[in-house]
């Protein structure tokens, strides 16, 4: 009975985040709460039971549009179970406005802490650092971000990461900081391995 009521462009909204093979799942994560956001605001719902039911079927959607990233799955619930348990004689106006409200709580909540992880690994980066990386993410580009601006003599090799090529992205991004790049098929990891003193 749910699905009836999740419009089309909620749907498309997911089904773009199950093809994006870009971004990563911090990334991810917060657009699955966008798309939630979204249809909490657009929901035709006529009850908070329907609203809620709905919600979940949206939600449930998300975390299996990338079954394996954890971000996506920990971010959609905190919200759903933030609302759940906040819509206890709560009328549909207010269920709605505090899953409106919540859903930027929780991006924020995950900026600050990509934003400390980026602090902390940055301090575990040293000069002449040569690091490694595969497969794109938000954490890490943040951090060796940070790290640059501490530390200028520091080189990243980063792979082609499989059929996403989200290596490609990797190198463009660092190149565009001015760190320099090194960018390898997946296959020649064996061989720069010994030159690296760092893997994130």
């Amino acid at each position: 009975m749910a699905t009836m009521n999740i419009s089309p462009e909620i749907i498309t909204l997911i089904d773009e985040i199950r093809g994006d093979k870009t971004h990563g799942a911090s990334e991810l994560a917060r657009q699955a709460v966008d798309v939630l956001k979204i249809a909490a605001e657009r929901s035709q719902a006529k009850s908070v039971e329907q609203f809620l039911l709905e919600l979940e079927e949206v939600g449930g959607r998300l975390m299996l549009a990338h079954p394996a990233m954890a971000p996506v799955f920990n971010i959609i619930s905190r919200l759903l179970d933030i609302t759940i348990k906040g819509a206890v004689e709560m009328d549909l106006d207010s269920v709605r406005r505090l899953t409106i409200s919540k859903a930027g709580e929780v991006i924020g909540s995950s900026l600050q802490a990509i934003a400390r992880i980026a602090e902390y690994g940055a301090e575990l980066i040293t000069d002449g650092d040569i690091i490694m990386t595969h497969s794109y993410s938000s954490t890490v580009m943040a951090m060796l971000k940070k790290a640059f601006t501490k530390h200028s003599h520091i080189e990243v090799i980063t792979t082609r990461s499989g059929p996403g090529r989200t290596g490609e992205k990797i190198a463009q991004e660092l190149g565009l900081t001015g760190i320099p790049v090194t960018f390898i098929d997946d296959v020649a990891m064996g061989l720069y391995i010994s030159k690296v003193n760092k893997v994130v």
